[in-house]
């Protein structure tokens, strides 16, 4: 096995053995979007990480264009020096921060996965409404996104995940949500890794019909084995109100604090935007 930590969070496993195929299972889950596009053509990833996600899909699905955006170049150097994930036909990096990247293009896409939040490490500027507004603009009308939020299953982090689902419904009132454990025992028992769908399919798509789609799509090989069982984490209560989080506020910050209640900010002067 080779790993990428950061802030002891594994960001990046790959298995010698098989360096393509897709270790974690957060990673195998967030390839279940392609089941939710009739037929993506252009996709892109916010956060690279050791490029798991990009040399899967330049294996599987070839011909789907990629864009890959990435805040930090020592990220890309290790997926390239210690992941092999050198590029692929079709596929272009940029380093860049995820909303600086958007003012830079009009592309739209069939897929944005977005891949940038792990424990504490979280860039409060991808929280928020007007974040996601940018990435509902940059997909087509039937693209889909799918988003994946670490959680250790604690109180703030539920607070945490609770601010971010509710920002994500003002932008995308539907979501479907999932809750995939990691391959190893952890000291938090609750800890987990939330996957959200959204995007005009996820409000038509029924789950036989999906569940189906996906299973058609393991049958062909573009589709990790593993996703029909990690369909069964679909999570089917509500989620309970949280607070929205909006570019006025740096939200992350102050919940990171304890600062902010499900009530909304706290009674203090704006933050400056950043």
């Amino acid at each position: 096995m080779r790993y990428l930590i950061l802030d002891r969070t594994f960001h990046a496993i790959m298995w010698r053995v098989e360096p393509v195929e897709l270790f974690l299972p957060y990673s195998q889950m967030m390839m279940a979007a392609l089941a939710l596009h009739p037929a993506p053509k252009r996709a892109l990833i916010l956060g690279h990480g050791g490029g798991s996600l990009a040399k899967w899909l330049a294996r599987r699905w070839p011909d789907l264009e990629l864009d890959l955006v990435e805040v930090d170049p020592s990220v890309v150097r290790a997926a390239e020096q210690y992941f092999g994930y050198s590029g692929a036909t079709g596929h272009r990096m940029y380093v860049n921060d995820a909303r600086a990247f958007f003012r830079t293009t009009d592309a739209r896409y069939d897929v944005i996965w977005l891949d940038v939040f792990a424990r504490h490490l979280i860039p409060f500027h991808l929280t928020t409404q007007e974040f996601f507004a940018e990435v509902r603009s940059h997909l087509n009308p039937d693209g889909v996104l799918a988003v994946n939020l670490s959680s250790s299953g604690d109180g703030p982090a539920r607070q945490r995940a609770n601010a971010v689902v509710a920002t994500l419904r003002t932008v995308f009132p539907l979501i479907e949500s999932f809750g995939v454990k990691g391959p190893w025992q952890t000291p938090q028992p609750d800890a987990e890794n939330l996957i959200f769908f959204a995007g005009a399919p996820v409000t038509m798509i029924r789950q036989p019909e999906f569940t189906a789609r996906v299973a058609e799509l393991v049958a062909q090989r573009r589709m990790p084995s593993e996703v029909p069982g990690l369909l069964a984490t679909r999570r089917d209560r509500d989620w309970p109100q949280g607070v929205i989080l909006t570019d006025d506020y740096a939200p992350f910050d102050l919940l990171m604090g304890g600062g902010m209640t499900d009530d909304g900010p706290p009674a203090m002067a704006p933050l400056q935007s950043r």
